[in-house]
């Protein structure tokens, strides 16, 4: 990532990298033009699906999800290198016992427009798992929208998702092209936590927090890895950009944008929550940014009233609860200079304490951890007038299962697709930047999730009333 990182801080401080980036007419033109022509050139049969990024662990998990998820449909794989993309395919074909033969393959540099725009025309929806997407996301969203090829990916990174929305989000609506970036695990599971809060609570929802506990069962000692180090390189450029992102986020909201009352807090300290076993703290990752993106959308679009929602993240002892938001306050800082940025990226498993490797968890720890994300939705009863009066209602619906980041991960991410092949006329619009909340919240998608083998479990847990204990359902 040196090269791109280079990049990123020589257009850093042009005053006009923003509006640079943006499509100009003639480009289009010609660009599409380009798109035609070869499309009629060529006769092959276009696929429902192809993964990009598909010899990377994260795309070798996808390759396996495909096999389920995507059953009934066509789908291929793309990357940088053949070998890479036949070795990974022959690994999938050995782990699974399935032919894959008949897989179609493509050779794709990010950096070469005509083996991306190959690769785009050649698919209804292209699915990226090739990041940092601040980096190398931006020209393939292009290509897609010229393509008319709609796009999501599992990317977790705000600035993208904020930047692809001002720059491309009406150009896609005129295309007629959905772009839903995002759709990964950790924003899925949040805001399709949401939408399933939503359709269970019996009247209206002011205020949302969710609860993220993770246990991890190490069965191979020989490493304690959760993630490799592609995540973090995303980490660590999304926390250098956080400011700018939260500048986008904001000018992306609307003037009218609703002043919810009663305000609900941000508890900052480590704190027990009923029920649950962990110390929770705040945790201001990209799923909170998703969440809020996918309130304004309701809002803009259709004028229903926004959530709060607050996302804390949970830890055995009180002590981690302290050190660990201490500790990221310091790696966020080291991130916003150039060289410490640097060093970050180099000394991966130095500063992640070993979570965090080149070569990720073993096969055995992913179907190890476990996870789950309780919601506590607070609002009023269908049957009480919204008013400034604290809200006395609650509900508590949860979210489980296994391997988050590499099974759940592609099975939220190949499920999104799927939605966008059989679903399109439940998606909002016609086209445009949406996020996945939004997109998929009247598609089959909270039942699709439930039904793989990496899927995620909804469910009701318990409804309270006033100051009454809960009452189980």
């Amino acid at each position: 990532m040196a090269d791109e990182f280079e990049k990123f801080e020589q257009s850093k401080d042009s005053d006009d990298s923003l509006d640079s980036a943006a499509p100009v007419e003639s480009e289009q033109t010609e660009n599409s033009e380009i798109s035609k022509e070869s499309e009629e050139s060529e006769d092959e049969e276009i696929l429902d699906v192809i993964i990009f990024g598909a010899s990377s662990s994260v795309g070798k998990s996808a390759m396996e999800s495909a096999i389920e998820v995507l059953d009934g449909l066509t789908w291929g794989i793309a990357g940088l290198e053949m070998k890479n993309l036949k070795m990974a395919l022959s690994e999938v074909e050995e782990k699974t016992g399935k032919n894959l033969s008949d897989i179609s393959i493509y050779e794709v540099n990010v950096h070469d427009p005509n083996s991306v725009r190959e690769m785009v025309q050649n698919c209804k929806v292209l699915v990226n798992c090739v990041g940092p997407f601040m980096f190398l996301g931006e020209f393939v969203v292009k290509q897609c929208i010229l393509a008319g090829t709609h796009y999501v990916d599992v990317s977790h990174e705000p600035i993208f998702t904020a930047l692809m929305t001002i720059i491309y989000d009406q150009w896609a609506r005129e295309k007629g092209v959905y772009v839903i970036p995002s759709c990964g695990f950790i924003a899925v599971a949040a805001e399709m936590g949401v939408v399933f809060a939503q359709k269970m609570f019996p009247g209206i929802i002011n205020s949302i927090e969710s609860f993220w506990e993770n246990n991890v069962y190490y069965k191979d000692k020989s490493s304690k890895a959760v993630l490799a180090t592609g995540a973090w390189d995303s980490f660590v450029y999304s926390l250098r950009t956080a400011n700018d992102a939260f500048i986008y986020q904001m000018a992306l909201k609307p003037k009218d944008y609703p002043h919810l009352l009663p305000r609900w807090g941000t508890r900052p300290l480590p704190h027990k929550i009923p029920r649950l076993e962990s110390n929770f703290v705040p945790f201001n990752g990209g799923d909170r940014n998703i969440v809020m993106n996918s309130q304004r959308l309701w809002f803009k679009y259709e004028r229903k009233r926004p959530i709060q929602y607050k996302n804390y993240i949970g830890f055995k002892s009180k002590l981690q609860g302290y050190f660990v938001p201490l500790f990221l306050a310091f790696i966020s800082l080291l991130a916003q200079f150039t060289r410490t940025t640097r060093f970050l990226l180099s000394y991966v498993t130095f500063f992640t304490f070993g979570f965090i490797t080149a070569s990720g968890p073993t096969e055995r720890n992913r179907n190890s951890h476990h996870y789950k994300i309780t919601f506590r939705s607070i609002g009023w009863h269908k049957t009480e007038w919204i008013s400034k009066k604290k809200p006395a209602l609650q509900m508590w619906t949860q979210v489980t299962g296994y391997n988050p980041f590499y099974g759940a991960n592609c099975v939220a991410v190949l499920t999104s697709a799927k939605m966008i092949l059989q679903e399109e006329n439940k998606i909002p619009g016609r086209g445009g930047v949406l996020s996945p909340g939004y997109a998929f919240a009247r598609t089959t998608l909270l039942d699709e999730l439930q039904k793989y083998k990496n899927g995620m479990k909804f469910e009701t847990v318990s409804v309270r009333c006033k100051e009454r204990d809960f009452l189980d359902v």
